[in-house]
C-alpha cells in the first residue's frame, strides 16, 4: 500500500513538471497597500525620483533636499523621506515604495510613533505632492498633512484640521497630534520648496538687516565725526540706548578675565533696594489705569509695564526688611493647561485652571494639576529656557485634578479627582494603586469601602510613610494604609470612616482636611463653615473639638492647616473671603480667632494659605483685587495679589495687619 501511494505522488510530481503547456496556477493575490487603506493619493511619493508622472523637475532628483520636523526635546531632526518610513521594502507597500510618512502609535505600522493615550493607532499621514502653476508649467512640490479620523484630532499652528481632510505645510508650521502638547513639531522645508511668497519675504528681511546696519554704522561714524562720546547717540525719545562697552578693545583671554574681575568686584558692593510707594487710592478711582494717557499718548498700563518689571523684587522695601520677608524673582512658567484653543473655549488654554499643586520634600520638583485632568511636573535642576513641563501625565481620563499632595519622603503623591477614587502614584506619574469606591445605595457611609463622591482634598501623614486621608462631598473623610490595607479587586479598601454633621446632626460635605504635625490629630473643615478636630487612632462618634460657626453659617471652608510647631490653625473660606487663625490648643464652641484676614476673594475652591516656618506670620492669595467702591466696580484693574499678615503673639485683639 505504502509504494503504490508513493508511486502515485511520483508520477503527480513528473507530471506537472514535464507538461509545460499545462494551465498554471492561479497568481496570488498583491499584498494590501497600507497607503492605499489609508486614502492616501496615488499621487502622492516620498521621493520625487521616483515619480513617473510628467518631466522630472530640478527639485525631483536623487539629490532632493528632504523637509524635516524638529522637536524641541531632541536634537535630531525627523526627514520626511523614504528613510524614516519603516515599511520600505515589506509587504505592507505590495512592493512599492510607501507614499507617506504615517504618525500614530501603533508600532508596526506607524513611521513616527507617539505612545500617548490621545494618540490614534493611525493619526496622521505626512507626503509630497506635485503642483503646477496657474499656466501649467514649472511643478514645484508641496508637503501636505492629512488627517486619519482621530478622536483627539492634529494641530496646524493652534488650529485643528477637519477631520480626515488635507492641509498644506508651510514652512514654520507647528504641528501637535492629538494632546500631546509638549512635543511640538516645527517643520522645516529646504529653500526649493518654500513657496514664492515665503522666498521674497526672506529677501526683503535679509535686505533690511542690511540696511539698518549700514543706518547704525553711518550713525556712529557721524557721532564721532562731531565729538559725541562713544556709544551715547542721539535721544529721539526712545527709552534704553546703546551703552559704551566697558571692556572695548579687549578680546579672547584678556576680556574674560576682566569681566570675571568686574564680576567679583560687585559681590562686595551693598545691594540697593528702591522703596515702593503707591499710587492714592483717589488717584486710581478716578479713572481706570488701562484709560490714562502719558505725554506720548500711549496708556499709563502699559507705559509702566517696563517699570514694573525691572523694579519686581525690590516693591517690598523697608516692610520686606523689617518683617523678613524674602526678595524674590519670577520666573513664568508656560501655560500648565493646554496651549490650543478648543472649539467650546477659543481663549488661550481653553479656559482651564490650575487646580492643584505641589512640591516635593527636596524642593526641585514642582508637580500641578489641572483641570484638564493632567499632572505636570518641573524639574528646576534640569529647567531649560523654555521652562516647560518635562512630563504631563492623564490620571484619569474625564476626571479633573482637585487635590495633590506629595509623601513626606517625595517618592509618591497622592492625587484626588472629581471621582470617588483617588490614585497614588509615583514620582513619574505611574499608578502604585487606586481606592475603591463605595457603594452609591448606601446612606451610612460606615459602611461602605470607599468614597461615593468627589474628592475634595487629600492629606499624607506627616510621620508615618504608608498613611494617607482623603475628604469628599459625601460627608466622610477617610483613612487608607497603602502596606497593611485590605483590597477588592485591586482596589484598596479604607481603614476609618470618619462622619462630619453640622450643629443640627445632619450630614454636612467635607471639604478640607489635615493632620496635626504630631499626626496623632486631624482637622476636617465643612460645607456649612464648621472645623472638627478628631483623634487620629479611633473613630468616636462625635468630634473631640468642634467651632461650628467658624465662617459662618453655610460659608464652606476651602483650607485648613496647621504650624509647623502645631500651635496655630488656620481656615478659609471663599464664601466670606476671610481667612482666620485659631490657637490650636484651645479649640471649643467659643473660641474667637486670634488673626482675622479680610478681603480675601478667589473664584477657586482650591485658594489656600501657609504659615511661615516661624508661625508668626501667614500668606494668602487672592484671585483679584477687592473692590474699592460702594455698589461693585472697583476702578482699578483687576489683578491677584499675594497678601502677608503678622500674627499676634500677645494674645491681643484679632489683627488684620497686611503687607501686599
Amino acid at each position: 500500500t505504502h509504494s503504490t501511494e508513493w508511486s502515485k505522488l511520483l508520477f503527480i510530481s513528473t507530471h506537472r513538471s514535464t507538461h509545460a503547456t499545462m494551465a498554471a496556477p492561479p497568481p496570488t493575490a498583491a499584498a494590501p497597500n497600507l497607503d492605499d487603506d489609508l486614502g492616501i493619493p496615488s499621487d502622492a511619493t516620498l521621493d520625487p525620483s521616483l515619480s513617473a508622472d510628467g518631466p522630472k523637475s530640478e527639485t525631483s532628483t536623487s539629490s532632493f533636499a528632504h523637509a524635516t520636523l524638529q522637536c524641541p526635546p531632541t536634537s535630531q531632526p525627523i526627514v520626511i523621506g523614504l528613510s524614516t518610513s519603516i515599511r520600505s521594502g515589506t509587504a505592507s507597500t505590495g512592493g512599492a515604495a510607501p507614499r507617506s510618512i504615517v504618525v500614530g502609535r501603533q508600532s508596526s505600522s506607524s513611521d513616527i510613533r507617539i505612545d500617548h493615550g490621545s494618540i490614534s493607532r493611525r493619526h496622521a499621514a505626512l507626503y509630497y505632492v506635485k503642483k503646477r502653476d496657474a499656466d501649467g508649467n514649472q511643478p514645484t512640490l508641496s508637503l501636505m498633512l492629512q488627517d486619519l479620523g482621530g478622536k483627539h484630532g492634529t494641530y496646524v499652528d493652534g488650529k485643528r484640521v477637519d477631520k480626515k481632510s488635507t492641509t498644506e505645510i508651510r514652512d514654520g508650521n507647528v504641528l501637535v497630534f492629538g494632546n500631546v502638547k509638549e512635543r511640538e513639531f516645527v517643520v522645516r522645508l529646504p529653500p526649493s520648496m518654500k513657496a514664492g511668497d515665503e522666498a521674497a519675504a526672506d529677501a526683503e528681511a535679509a535686505a533690511a538687516e542690511t540696511v539698518e546696519g549700514a543706518t547704525a554704522s553711518e550713525k556712529k561714524v557721524g557721532n564721532d565725526a562731531n565729538g559725541d562720546v562713544p556709544g551715547n547717540t542721539v535721544n529721539d525719545g526712545d527709552v534704553g540706548q546703546d551703552k559704551p562697552d566697558p571692556f572695548e578693545g579687549l578680546s579672547g583671554r584678556e576680556r574674560r578675565e576682566a569681566e570675571i574681575k568686574a564680576m567679583m568686584e560687585s559681590l562686595d558692593e551693598n545691594p540697593a533696594y528702591q522703596k515702593y510707594s503707591a499710587p492714592p487710592e483717589d488717584a486710581e478711582e478716578e479713572e481706570p489705569i488701562g484709560q490714562k494717557s502719558n505725554a506720548n499718548g500711549r496708556s499709563s498700563a502699559h507705559s509702566s509695564a517696563g517699570a514694573n518689571a525691572q523694579t519686581k523684587g525690590n516693591d517690598i522695601g523697608s516692610a520686606g526688611a523689617k518683617l523678613g520677608l524674602p526678595v524674590t524673582r519670577t520666573a513664568p512658567f508656560a501655560s500648565s493647561a493646554t496651549a490650543v484653543p478648543t472649539p467650546s473655549d477659543p481663549r488661550s488654554g481653553g479656559g482651564r485652571a490650575l487646580s492643584a499643586l505641589s512640591l516635593d520634600p527636596a524642593g526641585s520638583r514642582l508637580v500641578t494639576g489641572c483641570t484638564d485632568t493632567n499632572l505636570r511636573q518641573y524639574d528646576f535642576n534640569g529647567m531649560d529656557a523654555d521652562q516647560k513641563a518635562f512630563r504631563e501625565v492623564t490620571i484619569e481620563e474625564g476626571h479633573p485634578v482637585t487635590a495633590l499632595c506629595h509623601s513626606n519622603t517625595g517618592d509618591r503623591m497622592l492625587v484626588g479627582t472629581t471621582s470617588a477614587q483617588p490614585m497614588v502614584v509615583d514620582r513619574d506619574g505611574r499608578e502604585i494603586i487606586q481606592f475603591a469606591k463605595g457603594d452609591v445605595y448606601m446612606t451610612d457611609m460606615s459602611k461602605t469601602i470607599g468614597h461615593t463622591a468627589t474628592v475634595t482634598d487629600v492629606a499624607w501623614h506627616p510621620l508615618e510613610k504608608d498613611k494617607v486621608m482623603t475628604a469628599s462631598i459625601d460627608g466622610s473623610a477617610r483613612m487608607w494604609n497603602l502596606s497593611s490595607g485590605k483590597t477588592a479587586f485591586k482596589k484598596l479598601k479604607c481603614d476609618l470612616v470618619y462622619r462630619t454633621k453640622n450643629s443640627k446632626g445632619i450630614r454636612t460635605a467635607v471639604t478640607a482636611c489635615a493632620y496635626h504635625p504630631s499626626g496623632r490629630e486631624i482637622c476636617l473643615g465643612t460645607a456649612d463653615g464648621s472645623i472638627q478636630i478628631w483623634d487620629a487612632t479611633r473613630v468616636k462618634p462625635r468630634p473631640d473639638k468642634v467651632i461650628y460657626d467658624a465662617h459662618g453659617t453655610g460659608n464652606a471652608i476651602c483650607h485648613v492647616g496647621y504650624s509647623y510647631d502645631g500651635k496655630r490653625l488656620v481656615s478659609r473660606s471663599s464664601d466670606d473671603t476671610t481667612a482666620k487663625v485659631w490657637e490650636a490648643r484651645r479649640i471649643s464652641r467659643s473660641s474667637r480667632p486670634i488673626l482675622i484676614a479680610s478681603g480675601l476673594p478667589s473664584f477657586f475652591d482650591g485658594s489656600n494659605c501657609a504659615f511661615s516656618p516661624n508661625g508668626k506670620m501667614l500668606v494668602a492669595g487672592t484671585s483679584v483685587e477687592p473692590p474699592r467702591k460702594k455698589g461693585g466696580g472697583s476702578g482699578v484693574e483687576a489683578r491677584g495679589t499675594i497678601r502677608f499678615y503678622q500674627i499676634p503673639t500677645d494674645g491681643s485683639a484679632p489683627s488684620s495687619e497686611t503687607q501686599d
